[in-house]
């Protein structure tokens, strides 16, 4: 997406990186570029690089990570928006479907069930903070996850983290409507 409507997109997100590394370069990447409008997305890192022993801590350190990038963007005028994250893919293969539910009887989660429960409570978080607040929010996991909140099937790669050039696709035709609506109608850019 390079524009929405007169505004121009500029992307800084950075593959893989935690909400940690992204409020460390929030001032230099964002805030002196002094964009009218920025959208904080992206908390799954912080679990895929933090062990489930470390599970409250690491998710109130994502929490307290976007909290601050929405404060400091409202402190300079930026109009904070957010993103809701998308869950993990899961391995649809019979073998990994047995050990998923030998797992669950265990009373054991498998990777992706640790960090899609994690993005799914931030999400919700997340959506709570946004209405309270009054910030714009996209919601990309509706998007892109099913009916028990895992990722669609066709939106991930083989290693279950990624998203395909289809998810890309149909992301950027579902955002920049919402994108729009938020800022030029609501919040009167490009007037």
């Amino acid at each position: 997406m390079k524009n929405i409507g007169c505004l121009p997109v500029v992307n800084k997100g950075v593959n893989g990186e935690t909400s940690t590394q992204v409020r460390a370069r929030f001032d230099t990447d964002v805030i002196s570029a002094k964009p009218a409008a920025v959208l904080i997305w992206g908390h799954i890192n912080d679990f895929s690089n933090a062990p489930m022993a470390k599970e409250q801590q690491t998710r109130q350190t994502a929490i307290d990570n976007l909290k601050q990038m929405i404060e400091r963007a409202r402190e300079e005028g930026i109009i904070p928006l957010v993103a809701t994250e998308i869950t993990f893919g899961m391995p649809t293969d019979i073998k990994s479907r047995i050990m998923r539910l030998i797992g669950g009887i265990m009373g054991k989660r498998s990777y992706q069930d640790y960090i899609s429960s994690n993005v799914l409570a931030i999400n919700e978080w997340l959506r709570d903070y946004a209405k309270a607040q009054g910030i714009g929010i996209l919601e990309i996991e509706r998007l892109m996850t099913n009916a028990e909140g895992n990722r669609k099937q066709g939106y991930y790669t083989d290693d279950l983290s990624h998203i395909t050039e289809q998810a890309y696709q149909d992301l950027q035709a579902f955002a920049q409507p919402v994108l729009q609506k938020v800022l030029i109608e609501k919040h009167g850019l490009c007037s």
